[in-house]
Formats: C-alpha cells, sequence, structure tokens
C-alpha cells in the first residue's frame, strides 16, 4: 500500500500500523511553533527569508508554509475559520501602550506583550469579574458565532488540502476552550469561588459557552462535509501537579457541557470524526471521565 499523508494519519487513528509515525508541526495552535522559533527554524533549514504570519496573535504561534511542510515532510495542516465579517464592539486589534503591546479580543477580554522582549499575550482585563446573575450572562454582548466571514472559502480549502494535497487536516475550534475562556472572562478566583457560590452563575456562562461552540461546529461540519477527519478542542483542566478544582466539581459543573459538545460534534459530523482535545496539565484523574464524553485523542500527555 502506498501511504499518503491522508491515509498515514487516518491509519495511525484507527489504531493501524503506517509506513511511519505520522508529523504534525502547526495544524493548530498548541502543536504549532512560536513565530520566533519558526524564524530561526527556517535559518537553519536554509529556507528561504519571509515575511512570516501569525496562527493566532495572542499565543504568538505562526503560520506554518508550504515549503517547511514539504521539508519535513509534515502530514497534517490546519484550516482554521476566517475573521467574522461584522466586528463585535468589544473588540480592539492590537495597539501599543507604555511597555506593552495590548489587544482586546471578540469577547472582550483584555491580553497584554511585554514590547520588549515578550514572547506571548497574558491575560489582564475580565469583562464579567461583576458578573452576579443569570441575566449578566444574557445580556452580554457575545460574538456571533454564525458570521458567514467565518466559513468563506471553508470548503475549497479542505478539498484542496484532502483531494489535491493528499494530506490530512485539523478544522480548528473558533474559539479557545469553553471553561478556560469562562474563567478568562470573569478572573479564575471569582470562577473558582463561584463554583461553590453561585452555581447558577456558573451554569448560565458554560451553557452560553457550549451554545456558541454547537452553533459554530454544527455550521462548520455541515459545510466541509464527509471528508472531515479530525476536529480541534481544547481546556485546560490541570495545574503542574493536579486538577484545578477536584473531580466531583469537575464532574458536576463542566464536564456535562465537554459530553454534550463532544457527543454533539460525533451527531453532525458527516463522517466518522475523531475529536482531538487539548489540556495542559496533570489530569490523569479526568481521563475516565474526557474519554466517557468522547475524545479520540489527548494532547499532550503530562507526566
Amino acid at each position: 500500500m502506498e501511504y499518503t499523508s491522508y491515509k498515514r494519519v487516518k491509519a495511525a487513528f484507527e489504531h493501524q500500523e503506517p509506513d511511519r509515525v505520522p508529523f504534525d508541526l502547526g495544524s493548530s495552535g498548541v502543536t504549532g511553533i512560536n513565530i520566533k522559533c519558526l524564524n530561526n527554524l527556517r535559518n537553519y533549514l536554509g529556507l528561504e527569508k519571509k515575511e512570516l504570519k501569525l496562527f493566532d496573535v495572542v499565543s504568538q504561534t505562526a503560520i506554518v508554509d508550504d515549503d517547511l511542510v514539504e521539508k519535513l515532510k509534515i502530514d497534517v495542516k490546519s484550516v482554521p475559520p476566517k475573521s467574522p465579517i461584522k466586528k463585535n464592539i468589544l473588540e480592539k486589534k492590537v495597539w501599543s501602550e507604555a511597555e506593552h503591546y495590548k489587544l482586546i479580543d471578540e469577547f472582550g477580554i483584555g491580553w497584554k506583550m511585554p514590547i520588549e522582549g515578550g514572547h506571548f499575550f497574558d491575560l489582564y482585563k475580565n469583562p464579567l469579574k461583576d458578573a452576579e446573575t443569570v441575566e449578566d450572562i444574557e445580556n452580554y454582548p457575545w460574538p456571533d458565532a454564525l458570521d458567514p466571514g467565518r466559513y468563506a472559502g471553508l470548503k475549497k480549502r479542505v478539498d484542496c488540502i484532502v483531494y489535491k494535497e493528499k494530506k490530512a487536516y485539523m478544522l480548528a475550534r473558533h474559539f479557545a476552550g469553553m471553561w478556560e475562556t469562562a474563567m478568562w472572562m470573569t478572573g479564575y478566583e471569582k470562577f473558582f469561588m463561584d463554583m461553590y457560590f453561585n452555581k447558577k452563575l456558573i451554569h448560565a456562562i458554560m451553557n452560553k459557552m457550549t451554545e456558541l461552540k454547537m452553533l459554530y461546529w454544527e455550521k462548520a461540519l455541515e459545510t466541509v462535509g464527509e471528508n472531515v477527519l479530525v476536529v480541534s478542542t481544547a481546556d485546560d483542566l490541570g495545574s503542574q501537579n493536579s486538577l484545578l478544582v477536584s473531580p466531583e466539581s469537575y464532574k458536576e459543573l463542566i464536564w456535562p457541557y465537554h459530553k454534550k459538545l463532544f457527543q454533539f460534534i460525533k451527531k453532525k459530523a458527516k463522517s466518522k470524526v475523531y475529536i482531538f482535545y487539548h489540556c495542559d496539565g496533570a489530569i490523569k484523574e479526568a481521563i475516565p471521565l474526557l474519554l466517557e464524553a468522547g475524545i479520540d485523542i489527548l494532547n499532550p500527555v503530562q507526566v
């Protein structure tokens, strides 16, 4: 059997042994490379000097160009959504202020990076830090998950990768993990406190996050059709040594939304789809729950 990149990746997902281990660099924001590192790598490999483009501004991960894909025999490409046509009223593109670059994303979350020596943006503004009621969540100006700009050219891009280039691709999400985004919006301390003292608020914001995710995935999966193979999901559940919350709290307040989303994705996909789930931290206790929820691929495995 002659293995294309697509067949190689698919065989690995099906627990078969391909001709070699599939290789991925850049198919997602969590399997990518920092733009400064990428520039150094390209120089080391003797590739053409060019202006590199960002895959994600906050993490400063870069788009891996086709010449590097061919040089390293990378098997997987990324297919992210495009920017929405209608800009959210809260969003503000990168500007400089004192010693930092700053930006406000479409959720109203604030990020900043040192101008000198900065490698990525850190969280600095939590737009729902004062939210206390379900109405505070419902009345917030949430981004439009169905903005047509997100899906522009999506089908054409994936068909080219699968049928012309014979490579696999990861269909990207339109924002980060549900739980982490919710915590960024309220602030970590408030979210953890509310998990014990204001559970109605937690359910309201997690419901909203799930709703936005489901709207996006239904439209994206409908658009790409039957050649979808793997989709990108995420949520950081762990610290360096343990889960961020008790297993009981995770299972009560967060896990039901993960399960609902992952099962929704598998139901809506036109063909068998594998759920790639990124989760930093020491999360051994949560792995059985994640498997039950429907994940197929865990990234990374942190020991």
